[in-house]
């Protein structure tokens, strides 16, 4: 699955859960991304990881949610995740070419130079 289709399944899942309601504005939505960077912050800070072989070895006897509840939720790895979704989903809402966006930021990342 390449940006652009998980930019679009991050927007059709917000939508389904009304956090693209007409009345949230665009700094509400930014706020969502505070959010999640602070829930991020949590988890780093209490070393909550996401426990992968944990999650393969649960998810054929309790099911993908129960496994991803008990091994991937809430930590620092899918705080990141849900951060990257509410992005894409803000900028696919204001039909922003996500590709060029990315593309002309790490063209001129090369010519920065290094700071102190």
């Amino acid at each position: 699955m390449n940006l652009l289709e998980i930019a679009n399944k991050a927007h059709s899942n917000a939508q389904r859960l009304g956090k693209l309601d007409s009345h949230r504005t665009d700094i509400e939505k930014l706020k969502d991304v505070q959010g999640e960077y602070m829930e991020a912050i949590k988890a780093l800070n209490e070393s909550n990881h996401a426990n992968w072989t944990a999650f393969v070895t649960m998810i054929d006897e309790y099911g993908f949610e129960k496994a991803f509840e008990e091994c991937i939720k809430d930590t620092y790895e899918q705080e990141l995740t849900d951060m990257l979704f509410v992005i894409l989903t803000l900028m696919k809402d204001n039909d922003m070419d996500i590709m060029a966006h990315i593309n002309m930021g790490l063209e001129y990342n090369k010519l920065r130079e290094k700071t102190p």
